[in-house]
C-alpha cells in the first residue's frame, strides 16, 4: 500500500518491492557492522542505484525497471520525493 510508505520504513518497503537487491543490501549490512542499520541515502545510493544502473545500461524495459518507475511514482505521489533523492 503506498501510504504506508515513509522515511521510517523507505528501506524495508525497498526490500519488499525489490527482493532482487537483498544480497546487496546483506553484503552492505555487513560492511556497517556495529554501526547499525545502513541509512536509506545509504541504501539508495550503494545498493538501489548501482542495480537499477546496470538493468537501464541494457536499454530494456525491464521488469525491475518498470516496478521501480512504479515505486517512484508511489513515493512522489505522497509528496516525498526527497526520500529517494
Amino acid at each position: 500500500m503506498a501510504s504506508d510508505i515513509n522515511g521510517d520504513n523507505l528501506v524495508q518497503r525497498l526490500r519488499e518491492a525489490f527482493p532482487e537487491l537483498e544480497e546487496l543490501y546483506r553484503q552492505r549490512t555487513m560492511e556497517w557492522k556495529g554501526r547499525g542499520q545502513p541509512s536509506s541515502y545509504e541504501v539508495a545510493g550503494f545498493v538501489l542505484r548501482p542495480y537499477l544502473q546496470r538493468e537501464v545500461a541494457n536499454r530494456q524495459v525491464t521488469d525491475f525497471v518498470l516496478r521501480f518507475a512504479s515505486f517512484c511514482e508511489r513515493v512522489c505521489t505522497l509528496g516525498m520525493r526527497r526520500l529517494l533523492m
